[in-house]
């Protein structure tokens, strides 16, 4: 060709024709109709809206189908850490998924891995055995199918780990929640520059008392964002929270990853954009052994009155405690155990709320020795359907499977456990009744279910429900926590 064929960003490698290309419907020689490109999608399709399908000069094929990006952190590549990834494919259709990699400077990979995963199926893979030159950076992860469920699991395999689910929804303004720096912890800040253009972000500490420029800072197209909390220097945090804004409507994509000193816990930026009156908590558990920590930010730009509710998982109202004048931007972070001063054991569930209120936030739970730890944002809109990405349940390890139906009616809920290939292994029938919660192994759920790894678990609902899975060793070593 004589003209520029319009690849959509060379640099990363993405040699995908964008609109207008002299590409599109120009291939010389005819294609047999059922052909495929390089990335195993439709090869002869109408690009250009002529009324006529015919294949495009190249490697990928224009409008073959819609390529959706999920985005995930490689933090480490410590020769004792992992970084695993897991994917289903709920569509009825094959998935073609492809990852590759960038390192914090926006350098692609050499290698970019391919995988068909078949309609109804689960993959999962470690990033070291998909893309073994890759050091600290992120992975692209582009699809066809935009209800690709995905996510991640980090750690060292024996003492810490945790959890994320992936998804493509990144924002322009996000929330750190987690914010530790004293001599056994540390908060890792994490964020990714998916675009083709750089962007410029500016990162903020804010406490009850300050509101600290940390700095403003230029990501490279492609490129991440790697520090740690105590590499700002000053003294000692317990608490306070970073906020992360970058200009011109170019979306990023962030991770935390905070510790106690033993354990580690994992959580994606929280979408300053998307706040709720109403907040959440599928867990609660307040104890001498174990607690909670709520933390919850008002991002509106006055004070509200903030009420926070504890249940029991029979769904009994427990204890009301009223937050007066939480101002506009401070955090409420604090212990359950200290938050309702019970005196006695609680396992339930918790509700945040304040009246035209704009709340995000999250909670992390841990025994009190620090021998495991995670964390989960607090959700403001439950679902009918969703899938919980992975099982794994032997005589060492343990999935559970934590529901909640925090409506006014009663729920019917079903859960299935499917393995690897999509075959159903055994489903389980049940009612939850209005503020009930059930927390369950999966071998609770389904007796028959005594060791399976890999798979995936789909729950549905006649009514809006939350929930989350739970990955332990029997040991109780460590724990992660997925949404």
């Amino acid at each position: 060709m004589q003209t520029d064929p319009r690849f959509r960003d060379v640099v990363a490698g993405d040699f995908s024709l964008m609109q207008g290309s002299q590409a599109i419907d120009a291939a010389l020689a005819d294609v047999a109709s059922g052909a495929v490109d390089a990335l195993s999608l439709e090869r002869v399709v109408d690009g250009n809206s002529d009324g006529q399908a015919r294949a495009d000069i190249g490697a990928l094929e224009y409008n073959s189908t819609n390529w959706i990006p999920l985005i995930l952190p490689v933090l480490s590549s410590r020769m004792d850490e992992f970084v695993g990834l897991a994917m289903v494919n709920t569509s009825s259709e094959t998935a073609h998924i492809a990852l590759s990699g960038f390192d914090v400077s926006g350098s692609p990979s050499s290698s970019t891995y391919k995988k068909d995963v078949a309609a109804g199926s689960q993959f999962s893979i470690l990033l070291s055995e998909a893309l073994p030159g890759l050091k600290q950076g992120w992975v692209r992860i582009t699809t066809n199918k935009p209800d690709l469920m995905s996510f991640t699991l980090l750690g060292n395999g024996t003492s810490q780990m945790d959890g994320a689910e992936l998804s493509s929804a990144i924002s322009t303004k996000l929330l750190f929640p987690e914010i530790r720096k004293q001599s056994s912890s540390d908060t890792q800040l994490f964020v990714v520059n998916p675009n083709p253009e750089p962007v410029e972000m500016v990162l903020r500490f804010r406490t009850a008392t300050q509101n600290t420029l940390l700095l403003t800072q230029t990501i490279n197209a492609h490129g991440a964002f790697a520090r740690s909390f105590s590499s700002f220097g000053g003294g000692s945090v317990s608490a306070g929270y970073v906020t992360v804004e970058v200009n011109e409507g170019k979306p990023v994509f962030g991770m935390e990853i905070f510790s106690n000193g033993k354990s580690i816990a994992g959580l994606l930026g929280l979408d300053m954009t998307r706040p709720h009156a109403t907040l959440y908590a599928a867990q609660l558990a307040s104890s001498s052994a174990v607690d909670t920590i709520l933390n919850v930010v008002n991002l509106g730009t006055t004070a509200v009155d903030l009420t926070v509710d504890a249940f029991d998982e029979a769904g009994i109202l427990v204890k009301s405690v009223v937050v007066s004048k939480l101002a506009a931007g401070q955090q409420y972070r604090k212990p359950a155990t200290e938050i309702f001063g019970l005196g006695k054991d609680l396992v339930g569930w918790a509700r945040i709320s304040a009246p035209e209120g704009k709340l995000v936030g999250s909670l992390s739970f841990s025994d009190t020795a620090g021998n495991f730890m995670a964390s989960l944002p607090l959700q403001g809109l439950g679902a009918r359907e969703f899938v919980l990405g992975h099982v794994a349940q032997n005589t060492n390890i343990f999935t559970g499977v934590t529901l909640l139906n925090a409506g006014a009616g009663y729920a019917q809920v079903s859960v299935e456990v499917f393995d690897k290939t999509g075959a159903s292994k055994g489903i389980s029938l049940f009612e939850l009744k209005s503020n009930e919660k059930r927390a369950r192994l999966l071998s609770e759920y389904i007796p028959e279910l005594t060791n399976q790894e890999g798979g995936f678990v789909r729950v549905r609902s006649s009514a809006p429900i939350f929930g989350f899975e739970l990955f332990g060793d029997n040991l109780l070593r460590y724990m992660s926590a997925v949404p």
